[in-house]
């Protein structure tokens, strides 16, 4: 297909340096009209795609106000989660197995949020709950706009260090793993800890997918996995939710 739209470049102190723009897949550069959407067309689709105005920086701090912190009954930090519409925390299910007495935190906010799981998949490791005070919606694609090599972040609270923020690449897509041989998976080299579990994993401006587990062999190193925002969409149908 032919590329329509802008790509931004950013300084390390969160500072766009230099924008392209392209038209008809010609390359032409552009510092002058910050800001304006992007059109990504192919040969089956047509996609209204909005190129992020946000510097790494705003979109983490953004996104970081939908992330929760999941405690146990002994008040301590177990994982993560975020809300996916107002009143609905999704999180990774092997976190909350056989804990009855968890609840939610956002951040700089110490009023508990209580809640009921109202679905749950183990082949997909995702576990729903309706809570009772309302939250931001975190940003998520609903068309997959995201290859190989792409950058992301990881944000989660491992090891009790909360809202930690790691970074890494999309290394592969996997659909064939031990521990989900038929789930759709983003492996990330974005390091990742326990506690890490439920936290979402980021690109550009949305999430691509939920932290679920990485790889415990000796010696491995960057093999993180989440779980593909295909199935999280698959799952958390707001609709069949509501009418359930």
């Amino acid at each position: 297909g032919v590329w329509h739209g802008k790509v931004k470049f950013y300084n390390d102190k969160g500072k766009i340096v230099m924008e392209e723009t392209y038209e008809n897949g010609n390359l032409i550069l552009d510092n002058e009209n910050l800001g304006m959407n992007s059109l990504f067309f192919n040969d089956y689709k047509e996609t209204l795609y909005t190129q992020s105005n946000y510097s790494p920086y705003e979109t983490l701090e953004r996104i970081t106000r939908s992330v929760v912190k999941i405690y146990d009954k002994k008040n301590d930090v177990i994982g993560a989660g975020f809300f996916i519409s107002e009143n609905h925390i999704l999180t990774a299910k092997h976190l909350t197995d056989g804990k009855k007495d968890i609840y939610f935190k956002l951040k700089n906010d110490d009023l508990k949020i209580s809640g009921y799981k109202i679905k749950e998949d183990k082949d997909r490791d995702l576990a729903l709950y309706k809570v009772n005070r309302n939250g931001q919606a975190i940003n998520r694609f609903y068309i997959p706009d995201f290859f190989i090599g792409d950058p992301v972040y990881a944000l989660g609270h491992p090891e009790g260090n909360t809202y930690t923020i790691t970074n890494g690449i999309i290394s592969s897509f996997r659909d064939n793993t031990r521990e989900f041989p038929e789930t759709k998976l983003i492996q990330t080299s974005a390091e990742l800890s326990k506690g890490s579990s439920g936290g979402p994993l980021i690109h550009n401006d949305n999430i691509i997918g939920i932290i679920s587990f990485k790889s415990r062999k000796k010696y491995s190193e960057g093999l993180g996995f989440a779980i593909h925002i295909d199935e999280i969409n698959d799952f958390y149908d707001p609709i069949r939710i509501k009418n359930n």
